[in-house]
């Protein structure tokens, strides 16, 4: 069980790179018409644009896995209020224009963030975090 969950642990970090920077390489196979529609991602955003917060948030992200991957206590905390910190965030962001294959990787991203809350707190692995606090 360990071993499984280190790997989804690298595997979930790895799909969150990639569909972290994917939106920046994405114009280069995508048609003019795609490209016109994913203009009007963030439409109507209540939250402005701040760089700093948007490569921070993927630091606090690549952090929190490195600590779930050594069981840090603190890092099933971190992961629980990123995770819903994001959720309630995402209401501020505006709309969500994405292609398929954003949405593709996402889908996976957050199936995996969900087998991790469920292993880190419902199976054996629940125990090791608590001895390395």
């Amino acid at each position: 069980m360990q071993n499984l969950f280190r790997i989804l642990v690298v595997v979930s970090a790895l799909l969150l790179v990639v569909g972290w920077f994917l939106p920046h390489y994405e114009y280069m196979w995508s048609t003019d018409d795609e490209l016109r529609l994913l203009r009007y991602n963030y439409w109507g955003a209540k939250l402005p644009n701040i760089p700093w917060l948007y490569w921070g948030e993927l630091f606090v992200w690549l952090v929190t896995f490195t600590g779930l991957f050594f069981y840090k206590t603190w890092a099933r905390s971190a992961l629980v209020f990123i995770f819903f910190s994001s959720l309630g965030l995402s209401m501020f962001t505006g709309l969500s224009v994405a292609s398929p294959t954003s949405n593709f990787i996402g889908t996976i991203f957050f199936t995996a963030i969900g087998v991790n809350f469920s292993i880190i707190y419902l199976t054996s692995i629940a125990n090791k975090f608590e001895k390395h606090t």
